[in-house]
């Protein structure tokens, strides 16, 4: 992403999907709300990664090191 933001403001919604026969999966979508971007997940790591790509905030491991 080219127009990283100092700050930005996320709505992120977390909910369980029940399946037949298998334990539910964990859901989630985030929006970017200056651009309305949205992104749907299952892993934390994918939330991360579009927050990553707005601000350019390290990950974790990196910002630790």
């Amino acid at each position: 992403m080219d127009n990283l933001y100092r700050d930005a403001s996320f709505v992120v919604r977390i909910w369980w999907e029940p399946r037949q026969n298998a334990p539910p999966l964990w859901r989630g979508q985030a929006i970017h709300t200056a651009t309305n971007q949205s992104r749907y997940f299952e892993r934390l790591e994918d939330l991360l990664a579009f927050v990553q790509n707005w601000t350019g905030m390290k990950s974790l491991e990196e910002a630790h090191e």
